[in-house]
């Protein structure tokens, strides 16, 4: 069931419409009426049954191949940049390839929509989760490697700050914040949920990727605040304990024992 606050953003911008993306990760298609599996929050994520559904997103591919377990270093250059290398690369390919990202990607913007503190800064309900899954799954896949550039190639590079702009000035936030940077209490929510996703979607299962995967989110969540890094490893694994989940949609998809945290 939908939480009432993704009912009310969705008000705000408009009914949730029916768009999709070519397999290339490129040109929208419009009118279709095939969504991807994992875009329903109402439905458990099943892999094998995905690989069969058709979806024209994502190609939900079931690798058989044994989990690596030996983890790279984050490689990070002057001590600050991060630089994906082929060892990193490794790691994507062996969890069955980029679309892994961008269907862990859907998800997670599936339940940020409905998440009480999430959906008011998304500034587009209408072309699904679908395809903003498919944004940040490029972003992530270009920076740890094994695809080349998906990102930069959709025309979406160097536009990763103007979207957060307007995140941060989105007519959903209530006005005493709104236009305010990400604080501590988003980015942690951010990643719980974002983990989550990832863990639904069967990434967990990949040790080498899972720990690599961690400091890579905490590594980048420091752009938006500083505190944030210690929090990764407890956010990582909230979702692991099904009664903080179940907690949680009662609740109303709030995380009561973080909102307000750093402010």
């Amino acid at each position: 069931m939908a939480s009432e606050q993704g009912k009310k953003m969705k008000k705000v911008f408009g009914k949730l419409g029916k768009l999709s993306v070519a397999k290339n990760h490129g040109d929208h298609v419009p009118d279709a009426i095939i969504l991807c599996p994992f875009a329903d929050t109402s439905r458990n994520v099943d892999i094998v049954s995905a690989s069969d559904s058709g979806c024209p997103f994502h190609s939900h591919t079931i690798t058989n191949d044994p989990p690596l377990t030996e983890v790279p270093d984050l490689v990070l250059r002057n001590g600050f940049s991060f630089e994906g290398n082929e060892e990193s690369a490794d790691l994507i390919r062996n969890i069955g390839g980029g679309d892994r990202i961008r269907e862990g990607c859907t998800r997670f913007y599936a339940r940020a929509f409905e998440d009480h503190t999430l959906s008011p800064f998304m500034t587009v309900f209408d072309d699904g989760a679908e395809n903003h899954g498919n944004r940040l799954g490029n972003w992530i896949v270009e920076k740890i490697g094994s695809e080349g550039t998906p990102w930069t190639d959709s025309g979406r590079g160097g536009l990763r700050q103007q979207t957060h702009f307007k995140a941060w000035n989105s007519p959903g936030r209530d006005p005493r914040v709104r236009g305010q940077h990400f604080k501590l209490d988003d980015c942690i929510i951010w990643m719980r949920i974002h983990f989550w996703a990832m863990r639904e979607v069967g990434l967990s299962q990949y040790p080498a990727f899972w720990t690599y995967y961690k400091d890579f989110i905490g590594h980048f969540i420091a752009v938006y605040e500083r505190q944030a890094p210690p929090h990764t490893e407890a956010a990582a694994e909230w979702s692991a304990d099904s009664s903080n989940i179940e907690n949680y949609i009662q609740d109303g998809y709030k995380m009561k024992g973080v909102i307000g945290m750093g402010r």
